[in-house]
């Protein structure tokens, strides 16, 4: 079995490394979160917009709907 003991600089360097790694791991992971949450913030944006215009679409269709029934009403042919 080898016993090979780093010295303190060799471990310094080790830790360095490790934690040079460490840090662009987590920064990938982030910019992963970031990227999904963008995309979340997209879609819900997307939608509400979808939304508005679908409900804009509806009151202009019951606007014209109640005028149609108002106009029978009174003027009936």
């Amino acid at each position: 079995m080898n016993n090979h003991h780093l010295s303190a600089a060799e471990s310094h360097e080790l830790a360095t490394r490790v934690s040079v790694l460490g840090a662009k791991q987590v920064l990938l992971i982030l910019r992963q979160v970031l990227d999904q949450s963008l995309d979340l913030c997209k879609e819900n944006r997307d939608l509400t917009y979808e939304r508005a215009l679908r409900t804009k679409a509806e009151a202009g269709s019951a606007a014209k709907i109640d005028h149609a029934v108002l106009n029978h009403h009174a003027w009936p042919h």
